[in-house]
């Protein structure tokens, strides 16, 4: 799956943090993405199971390669 961190209501990592558990728990692959200017949530994103972390904007090209 292909995660935004920062998800309603209060757009801030802790909901995209709770929703990557939930899918990690499911056995889902997840690409994590964020436009936060901060290291902290990419790390802790790998570290609770994220296969890749991206910053937006991102590269589709890239994103297309790491899916694969």
């Amino acid at each position: 799956m292909i995660l935004d961190l920062c998800l309603p209501p209060g757009d801030v990592p802790d909901e995209g943090f709770r929703v990557l558990e939930e899918a990690r728990s499911k056995g889902l692959t997840a690409v994590v993405m964020s436009a936060l200017d901060e290291r902290e949530p990419a790390l802790k994103a790998i570290e609770r199971g994220a296969y890749d972390f991206f910053s937006k904007p991102f590269d589709i090209r890239t994103l297309r390669i790491v899916i694969k």
